[in-house]
């Protein structure tokens, strides 16, 4: 019967956390997504700079712990100012930083995920393509299923990994 009472009482701040949650984890997965294809293609790169760059960002960012770089983001960065909006009920100023560390950590993620799934295309498949003459105008044809089949699976595992993250740092 406490249970009960408990929920009828507070539901409504049951009902607000989930909606910041499910905001919060929309949020970060599409922002670290976006930069983490980036960094994933820039880890590709035959470019020694923007190679460097992505795998020292990778080993960093995957190297430190979460709860760190959002106390970095959220108290270190306090002089920036973010605007003072209310976004879906939520306090933009408060769900910004949350959002920054949350990308930035998930970005790094995503990366490996998007290298780990190019590389996982059998190289057997690029020369099948190249000896029908096919890899010479559309050499991303012949690639591409072979990488959407293989990141699906991780891309599932990283939106829960973003969700999880979305309730350490909700309200």
């Amino acid at each position: 019967m406490i249970i009960f009472e408990i929920f009828t009482d507070y539901y409504r701040y049951f009902l607000r956390g989930a909606q910041a949650t499910i905001l919060l984890s929309l949020a970060v997965v599409f922002v670290g997504s976006i930069l983490g294809s980036l960094l994933g293609i820039m880890r590709l790169s035959n470019n020694k700079l923007f190679s460097g760059f992505s795998k020292l960002y990778i080993t960093v960012i995957r190297g430190t712990p979460l709860l760190v770089q959002l106390w970095i983001v959220y108290f270190q960065l306090d002089f920036i100012k973010y605007p003072d909006w209310v976004v879906l009920g939520m306090d933009f100023e408060r769900l910004a930083p949350c959002v920054i560390a949350l990308s930035l950590n998930s970005a790094a993620y995503v990366a490996e995920i998007i290298r780990a799934g190019i590389q996982a295309v059998d190289k057997g498949q690029g020369e099948a393509a190249r000896s029908i003459g096919n890899m010479v105008n559309y050499p991303w044809l012949w690639i591409v299923p072979g990488v959407v089949i293989s990141l699906f699976v991780l891309g599932v595992n990283f939106f829960g990994d973003g969700l999880r993250d979305a309730l350490d740092v909700s309200d």
